[in-house]
């Protein structure tokens, strides 16, 4: 899949082969993706670059994996896991008949996670849509660290 062609370069940070990309959010919150096998990355910013429409809500950043039909979307919030979960849905719309057939993963970093959230209907509805491509809904507390596989 040409996933930067079908996309753009509107919203475009970044595009290498980096061992680790760290993406920075408010209050000193974090995603890091460690790249051992050094795929190519494509960093997107989603809100207000890659999406300008001021009328739905989306989500931060989106990397790209073309070589792994891959696309992670990833939210920093301050607490309220159904908010990004929204912002998810809005930003899923807008990129999977762009990226249709492709594995979408959603990552939010909170700066707490409150476990009532878990069980709101957004998320289990995130969670279902994101498991059809075979991806995940991932939330962690200031720091969200992982690895390709």
């Amino acid at each position: 899949m040409d996933m930067k062609n079908k996309l753009g370069t509107r919203g475009l940070q970044s595009e290498d082969e980096r061992s680790r990309l760290v993406i920075k959010g408010e209050s000193s919150r974090k995603y890091i993706l460690n790249n051992s096998n050094l795929k190519v990355l494509l960093h997107y910013r989603i809100d207000n670059g890659l999406i300008t429409s001021g009328e739905t809500k989306k989500c931060d950043d989106g990397i790209g994996i073309p070589e792994l039909n891959r696309f992670y979307l990833i939210e920093f919030k301050g607490h309220h896991l159904p908010d990004a979960a929204k912002q998810f849905m809005d930003t899923l719309d807008f990129l999977e008949p762009k990226l249709r057939p492709c594995r979408f993963e959603a990552r939010v970093i909170l700066s707490r996670v409150s476990s009532p959230d878990l069980n709101d209907s957004n998320i289990i509805a995130v969670r279902k849509r994101l498991a059809k491509s075979h991806g995940k809904l991932r939330q962690a507390s200031k720091i969200l660290e992982e690895s390709l596989e």
